[in-house]
């Protein structure tokens, strides 16, 4: 619980000065303020890693109608994703996110210019897993590979993510 608790404030922290830096220097963009009406600028995000040494593959989709799915694929045998004997099964879950989140992330990914972002940050190493960030907007797919050491914006965006899918989005199995 103080884990979740830490995870919480330190994004808070982190978002909170994404939206009213303290220093004017950082060039920033002030976030763009929508009616409540008003259609989500994103109908689609996703959060997927590809597995490296020591990682296993999942993916996080959330849409704008507020459904998310979570995939999880698990191996059996070797715990090596690299190993050929290895049985893969896939878990997918269903669920469903409150309008308040999704507004907040949608928000987010328009303050922090997602969009305009380098298309990958960091150099793969031969253990390294590489997370893929998309959005959607008007049929366009921006995807963003983060190795590592990403800017400060999209640590925060991933992380948001991961705390829904942890803490908020409660999950139902579908197959």
């Amino acid at each position: 619980m103080k884990t979740k608790i830490k995870t919480f404030i330190l994004c808070f922290f982190v978002l909170t000065n994404l939206i009213f830096p303290q220093d004017d220097s950082l060039n920033f963009h002030p976030p763009i303020i929508r009616d409540e009406k008003q259609m989500p600028f994103v109908s689609e995000i996703k959060l997927e890693q590809e597995p490296g040494q020591a990682f296993i593959k999942w993916k996080v989709i959330i849409k704008s109608d507020l459904t998310a799915y979570y995939e999880n694929f698990m191996h059996s045998g070797d715990d090596s994703p690299y190993n050929s004997n290895v049985e893969e099964k896939m878990l997918r879950y269903q669920g469903t996110l409150d309008k308040y989140f999704y507004k907040r992330l949608d928000d987010l990914i328009q303050t922090i210019r997602f969009f305009s972002m380098e298309d990958k940050y960091g150099k793969p190493h031969s253990h390294s897993g590489i997370l893929t960030l998309s959005a959607t907007h008007n049929n366009e797919i921006k995807s963003i590979w983060i190795i590592n050491d990403e800017p400060v914006e999209l640590w925060a965006l991933k992380n948001l993510i991961l705390y829904l899918k942890d803490n908020i989005i409660k999950w139902k199995q579908i197959n």
